[in-house]
């Protein structure tokens, strides 16, 4: 019996990978492979890296450059879980981030700044995971 041929590459900063630590990978609707990692987002189209880090003062741009969690809906909308920056919603029209970020004062703020996960239920409804620390 013929064993299966499998081909693996290797990607790193070499390639354009914003940083070897990878946390968390997604393939999109789309056929994009995006990785979460400690320097940034990436978005993979097969051969080249699109990095997006945080720009400070630029409100589009993504909140903060550690990605803890990558979760496309039934919609296709992309949202991002960072350590310290919240949660962001990605806008493929505009290639740029929307920002949910937490505020103490604010009650309809996100409750945490550090979103490690994301899931949406039957009904539609984004649930967002915070780490606690016990």
């Amino acid at each position: 019996m013929a064993s299966d041929q499998y081909s693996f590459n290797y990607y790193s900063t070499a390639q354009g990978l914003s940083n070897n630590s990878v946390n968390c990978t997604v393939q999109d609707s789309l056929g994009y492979i995006w990785i979460g990692t400690k320097d940034g987002l990436n978005r993979f189209d097969g051969r080249t890296f699109k990095v997006y880090r945080n720009r400070p003062g630029d409100k589009s741009s993504i909140s903060n450059n550690y990605i803890l969690k990558i979760f496309q809906d039934n919609k296709g909308v992309l949202w991002i879980g960072t350590r310290g920056g919240g949660l962001c919603r990605f806008n493929r029209e505009s290639d740029s981030f929307i920002s949910y970020i937490y505020n103490e004062t604010d009650t309809e703020s996100i409750s945490h700044p550090e979103i490690t996960s994301i899931y949406q239920d039957s009904g539609g409804i984004i649930w967002l995971e915070r780490m606690v620390e016990v």
